[in-house]
C-alpha cells in the first residue's frame, strides 16, 4: 500500500471571476508555455462551493503538499492566483479575501492524507486492504486489532471509512466477548458483512439528506 498527502485550499472571494455554469475548471501547466513555478505542475481541479458561491475549493497533489507546507497562506495566495492568471489570460482574477488549507502533512498523528493501493499491491491474489484488516489472533481470539481508512475495503480513503472501521473492529471485540466466543471466524464475518452494509446505507442517506 502506498500513503500520501493531497492537500484542500479553500479561497473566498468578494465575488466570483468565475462563470455560473462552472462546475470545475482546470488550469493546466504545460512545459514551455507558460512560466515555471514550483506549484504549477501540482495544482489540479478547482471547484465551486454550491453552498458557497464565493468560494473555490482546490487540490494539490505529488510534491505540492511538501513544497507548500511552510510557505504562508499570502505566498500561497500569490502563487495560485499567479498560476490563474498564467493559465487563463483573458480573465481578471483578483486576489482572495481569504485562504484556508488543510494540514494533514505537518500532523504528527497523521503525516499525510490517506492511503491508495500501489501498482505492487493491486498485483495481490487477494485485496490488500482486507489483509491489513485482519487482527493478530492467539489462542482464536483477536489480539491485536486494526481499524482506519485503509482497512475498509469499499469507501477508503474516507473519514466515513476510517469512522465504520473503528465501529467494525469495536464490534469484532464485543462479538469475541460475547456468548459467540467460541464460535468460528466465518460466522462473524457474515455477520460484519450484514452489519456493514447497513452502516454505509445508513452513512449515505444522512450525506444525501445533508447535501440534499
Amino acid at each position: 500500500m502506498g500513503f500520501g498527502s493531497l492537500l484542500k485550499v479553500f479561497l473566498r472571494y468578494d465575488k466570483p471571476f468565475w462563470a455560473n455554469w462552472t462546475n470545475s475548471f482546470v488550469p493546466l501547466h504545460i512545459e514551455g508555455c507558460s512560466p515555471e513555478s514550483y506549484l504549477s505542475k501540482e495544482l489540479h481541479t478547482f471547484e465551486p462551493l454550491e453552498w458557497e458561491p464565493n468560494v473555490l475549493v482546490g487540490w494539490l497533489s505529488g510534491d505540492g503538499p511538501k513544497h507548500i507546507d511552510w510557505i504562508s497562506d499570502q505566498e500561497l495566495a500569490q502563487h495560485i492566483t499567479q498560476h490563474f492568471r498564467n493559465s487563463m489570460p483573458d480573465v481578471e482574477v483578483p486576489e482572495p479575501r481569504q485562504l484556508i488549507r488543510t494540514s494533514w502533512l505537518r500532523d504528527d498523528n497523521f503525516r499525510g492524507s490517506y492511503t491508495y493501493i500501489s501498482a505492487e499491491a493491486s498485483q495481490f491474489k487477494e485485496d490488500p486492504l482486507e489483509i491489513l484488516a485482519r487482527p493478530v489472533f492467539k489462542s482464536r481470539k483477536p489480539r491485536i486489532l486494526f481499524a482506519g481508512e485503509a482497512t475498509h475495503s469499499t469507501i477508503y480513503q474516507t473519514t466515513i471509512g476510517a469512522y465504520l472501521s473503528g465501529r467494525r473492529e469495536a464490534e469484532r471485540i464485543d462479538f469475541y466477548s460475547s456468548r459467540f466466543t467460541n464460535t468460528n471466524d466465518e460466522l462473524y464475518r457474515k455477520i460484519q458483512e450484514e452489519k456493514r452494509e447497513e452502516s454505509v446505507k445508513s452513512m449515505l442517506k444522512s450525506i444525501d439528506f445533508i447535501t440534499a
